[in-house]
């Protein structure tokens, strides 16, 4: 598990963790020296959110940086602490507004949260897909899981991450393929992120002789 960010209001963590979710790092600071593909747009402001769980924090803060560095890409980082609780919450706000229609809506936390990100919002953890895709329809943008969905392996981290796909080349390459479905990236980028992490684009099954 990740360290409590530095400089934060501890009352008010303790609380964001027990909703659900805090924000961990805010937007990177976008570097265009010696970008990794020559087709990344110059001067373009492009933004993506990512949200992690548990030990996906190390995958997500290097997906972060690369990002930054490599593809002008800003993106801030948070912490899920509970995608049941999250969603239960915003159940509830949907009942409470559909059951009091005279009322103001009630926003769900986990909306109220993220209504200031930018660009898609991609989820990784090593739960499986369907675990943050329960709050895919309260946040705003583009949302995409990335989880570990298949029976169990034995192999090391670094290989099991990258055969789930949720290391840090998939979630770079997820983010730049999220914002060329949102017009902000080229097809061109994706390819260049898949050969710099040199990333199987086929599948392969282990257990196939």
């Amino acid at each position: 598990m990740p360290g409590i960010p530095e400089g934060v209001d501890l009352a008010s963590f303790k609380a964001e963790v027990i909703k659900g979710i805090y924000r961990f790092e805010a937007p990177a600071t976008v570097s265009q020296i010696d970008t990794i593909s020559s087709s990344t747009p110059q001067d373009t402001e492009r933004h993506a959110t990512i949200l992690f769980s548990g030990s996906a924090h190390q995958a997500a803060r290097a997906a972060r940086a690369s990002l930054a560095k490599n593809w002008g890409v800003s993106a801030d980082t948070w912490s899920v602490t509970s995608y049941k609780t999250l969603r239960e919450e915003a159940l509830e706000a949907e009942r409470y507004s559909r059951l009091h229609p005279e009322e103001a809506e009630k926003v769900p936390y986990v909306a109220s949260a993220l209504s200031n990100s930018k660009g898609p919002i991609v989820a990784v953890s090593d739960f499986m897909k369907m675990v943050p895709d329960q709050i895919a329809r309260f946040v705003p943008g583009r949302f995409v899981p990335l989880g570990a969905d298949s029976f169990g392996r034995s192999d090391t981290r670094e290989r099991l991450r990258r055969f789930f796909e949720i290391d840090e080349a998939s979630i770079v390459i997820t983010v730049l393929h999220a914002l060329y479905l949102d017009n902000k990236a080229s097809a061109s980028e994706v390819k260049d992120a898949i050969a710099y992490y040199q990333f199987e684009t086929d599948r392969i099954d282990p257990t196939v002789t």
